[in-house]
């Protein structure tokens, strides 16, 4: 026959508090640390503030005394910039001004634009001449090497930056 080993069951006090040293023959002073639990910061029998847990998605508070309903985290601000409004041109291109231009990245119709645009800046820059200005009194063959000079370094400009210029 297996003899039943009666152990006594904890005391309730031992279950909330841990041990405390104290002097043998004498208990340990624990109505002095109940008032202590009781009036704890955040219901809690250490300093602090509450921790905070995340879990799928949602943050949870750890303590009690505070609204412990999942809520969603504040959503990430995007700040989207405009693009730059670009001025039209007065004077229409004539057909030995136009470009066929190729993106051969890929390049978005925003991206050519801007492209095109600063290349435009670039070239009449590098030549000192705008075509998109009346020529005035200029000669014709002045203007047709002008002409030539600003394709050719819009030419280089776009096919720097990816496109395909015909």
């Amino acid at each position: 026959m297996i003899a039943a080993r009666k152990e006594k069951p904890p005391k309730l006090s031992d279950l909330l508090l841990p041990p405390i040293p104290h002097l043998p023959g004498l208990p340990p002073p624990r109505a002095l640390l109940i008032p202590l639990l009781i009036f704890a910061p955040h219901g809690r029998p250490f300093p602090g503030p509450p921790p905070i847990f995340f879990d799928g998605g949602f943050y949870y508070h750890g303590s009690s005394s505070i609204d412990t309903t999942p809520y969603d985290a504040p959503p990430p601000v995007v700040v989207q910039e405009q693009p730059p409004e670009y001025p039209a041109s007065s004077v229409p291109a004539s057909p030995a001004e136009r470009f066929f231009v190729y993106p051969r990245t890929g390049q978005s119709e925003e991206q050519q634009a801007k492209d095109r645009y600063e290349c435009h800046i670039w070239a009449i820059g590098q030549i000192g001449w705008d075509p998109t200005q009346p020529t005035g009194d200029m000669p014709e063959a002045q203007v047709s090497r002008k002409r030539s000079d600003y394709k050719r370094a819009m030419g280089a400009c776009l096919d720097a930056r990816g496109y395909t210029v015909k």
